[in-house]
This record gives structure tokens, C-alpha cells and sequence, in this order.
């Protein structure tokens, strides 16, 4: 993975009501978003950095991630490099007997993350973080 000199995360303190009890309110440290990137963005930043063309980039990401889609649908874990590994889940009703359970049992479904080696390694170590606002 890449790593881009200067990342710096923001963050504001925020306070916190504690209802249960009567006890004092607390703060805390809340990361703060500045912004989104779009999948364009990011295609066009990989075709600066590389000698393939914003469109080529594009192509390929998308042929990703349909397959992406089929294999998880297939019941997959999808490990892609540094970007995690991914899998399907759900989540079910209980039942008194295993042959009550159906595919009606099943409430929603979700995916599950996991970081890379290297993501993992950028949480360990920590980022360098800045209040926002500040200087």
C-alpha cells in the first residue's frame, strides 16, 4: 500500500449526557470526516500516480468489484490485498427446534470487515491527529 506523507486525522471534543444515575456528563474525542471521495476521484488520483488512464482505472475497478459481488454471493471470502477482506453475514430469529429456521428466520443481511495487515499496522502504530479548529 502506499503510504501519503502528512495524514493527519481531526477530531473535536464533544460532550456526552450520562442519563443513567445522575451522573456528570463526560467527553470525549470524536473523529471528524472532511469530506467524501468519490470512486471518479480516486480513479483519476490512481491514473496520475500510474500509466493508465482515469477510464482504464475505471474499467477495472468495476470489473472487481462485479466479481467482488459474485463471489460473496457465492458465499466467498473476498480478500483484496491491502483493501481488507470481506465476507457475507446475517442476522437470524432464534428458534425452539433447528427445523423451524428458513430463509424467513433470517432478519438482514450485512458484510463483515477485516483490515489488512497494513491497515491494522497504520491502527496500531496511530495517526497523527489534530483538534479541529485548531492550529
Amino acid at each position: 500500500m502506499a503510504q501519503l506523507n502528512n495524514q493527519t486525522l481531526r477530531y473535536r471534543i464533544t460532550r456526552r449526557k450520562n442519563t443513567i444515575g445522575g451522573k456528570k456528563d463526560q467527553y470525549i474525542m470524536q473523529a471528524v470526516h472532511t469530506g467524501i471521495v468519490t470512486f471518479d476521484q480516486i480513479c483519476k488520483e490512481v491514473g496520475d500516480r500510474c500509466s493508465l488512464t482515469p477510464g482504464d482505472v475505471k474499467h477495472a475497478a468495476m470489473e472487481i468489484a462485479a466479481l467482488y459481488q459474485f463471489h460473496l454471493a457465492e458465499g466467498r471470502i473476498v480478500e483484496l490485498g491491502d483493501l481488507g477482506r470481506y465476507k457475507i453475514g446475517f442476522q437470524c430469529k432464534a428458534e425452539d427446534h433447528p427445523d423451524k429456521l428458513t430463509k424467513k428466520s433470517i432478519k438482514k443481511f450485512h458484510l463483515n470487515f477485516q483490515p489488512s495487515k497494513a491497515i491494522k499496522k497504520m491502527l496500531k502504530v496511530g495517526m497523527t491527529i489534530k483538534r479541529e479548529g485548531g492550529r
